[in-house]
């Protein structure tokens, strides 16, 4: 699926309204009559198309609108921006605030605590069960069910199947990764600890093979930069992230958006484990493992562990 019109579906799926402050559009709208007949064309495209735009080239975005790049700059600059590079940026963090909870990044931790302190205990701790239950619904209701089928389809047919993660989202790959290998596809846990060891694993991907990367704050930009290697090597890339303008986001295939902020932390991993859950779920349907032939195995295993360090009765094996 092209990006741009995944991209659309996706702010289609999780749109919330932003605060009253002035932004992009709000100022795009204010100044549309004084633009000229081109500029409009480009004013036009940012408002209705702004989740495309805001992932385009400048060279692109003046082949769509029939302008040149000169002109695209001199908007920016009517706009009261330094370029296009500022006016991207803007734009795209126009739609994070749409899609993404916002936490004011002047409140810390401590401060989060001291907001609680000398709250009622069970009041909190109502309130810590809806956060988290809220996180749930509010992603699984927006989660689009036929990304979500394809992401499953892409895995399963993988040769093999990359996971890349950093941060507080480490132990969910790894939990993705023990899932996928009970269920006998070929997964690797990718380190992050020695970034030159990295081409060589990604130098082994091609078309065949499934990269799967989670991407939440705070980002880590080589994330984004496996993501893009890995589709210049063919492969598919499905992200799992908290917004669309996370560093992986704009070389993905597939991306499946999570509800992350909490009550207390701004990263909340309950609705990523669930989502992980849930992909495994829908992969057991699909494989259907043999579990008459892994207790077959696992009864030979316990054998062995045993049994003497002879193996006297070795022929009474199960045949496997």
């Amino acid at each position: 699926m092209h990006y741009s019109v995944y991209v659309n579906r996706t702010i289609g799926a999780y749109y919330m309204n932003v605060t009253t402050e002035e932004n992009l559009i709000d100022r795009i709208r204010e100044l549309y009559k004084d633009f000229s007949k081109t500029k409009k064309r480009i004013a036009d495209i940012i408002i209705n198309q702004g989740y495309v735009a805001a992932f385009m080239s400048i060279t692109d975005l003046a082949s769509l609108a029939g302008t040149t790049n000169v002109t695209i700059v001199s908007l920016a600059r009517e706009l009261g921006f330094s370029g296009y590079a500022e006016l991207k940026k803007n734009l795209q963090e126009y739609y994070r605030l749409k899609i993404t909870p916002h936490i004011k990044s002047s409140q810390t931790l401590p401060e989060r605590i001291n907001g609680v302190v000398g709250e009622n205990i069970q009041d909190l701790l109502i309130k810590a069960f809806e956060s988290e239950i809220n996180l749930l619904t509010d992603t699984f209701n927006s989660i689009i069910h036929e990304d979500l089928l394809l992401a499953v389809e892409y895995i399963f047919n993988a040769r093999k199947i990359y996971i890349v993660a950093g941060g507080v989202v480490k132990p969910v790959a790894y939990m993705l990764d023990q899932r996928l290998s009970a269920l006998r596809f070929n997964s690797i846990n990718m380190s992050l600890d020695n970034y030159s060891l990295l081409p060589a694993v990604i130098e082994a991907a091609d078309q065949n093979d499934v990269f799967i990367v989670y991407s939440f704050p705070h980002y880590r930009m080589i994330i984004g930069g496996i993501a893009q290697c890995a589709r210049i090597r063919g492969a598919k890339v499905i992200c799992i992230t908290d917004s669309i303008t996370s560093p992986p986001a704009s070389f993905s295939d597939i991306i499946l958006l999570c509800k992350s902020a909490s009550l207390m932390f701004y990263n909340s991993i309950t609705a990523t484990i669930s989502l992980n859950n849930i992909i495994a779920t829908l992969l057991v349907a699909k494989t259907k493992p043999n579990l008459k032939h892994d207790e077959q195995i696992l009864k030979v295993l316990s054998h062995y562990m045993t049994s003497s360090p002879y193996f006297s009765d070795i022929e009474t094996l199960p045949n496997i």
